[in-house]
């Protein structure tokens, strides 16, 4: 499970970083298509990227902890 959801962690992470610099166009398409869709957390903490900035003493581990916290409602607007 752990390999799982660092896969896609790393998997989301790369993704908004090329968002980030026009690479890549449809992250979302991306998700469904990518591995069979079985990233089926990168997709929430892509949005969580997007919409929920690091705090700049934050580490990523609170970081990612607030993403738990969270996830539900991430999930319910997507």
């Amino acid at each position: 499970m752990d390999d799982f959801i660092e896969e896609n962690i790393v998997d989301a992470l790369g993704t908004f970083i090329a968002y980030k610099f026009g690479a890549e166009k449809d992250p979302y398409m991306r998700f469904r298509v990518q591995n069979n869709g079985s990233n089926v957390v990168s997709p929430y903490f892509f949005k969580y990227l997007q919409d929920y900035d690091i705090g700049q003493n934050e580490s990523f581990e609170n970081y990612f902890i607030r993403f738990t916290e969270n996830i539900e409602t991430i999930r319910k607007n997507l």
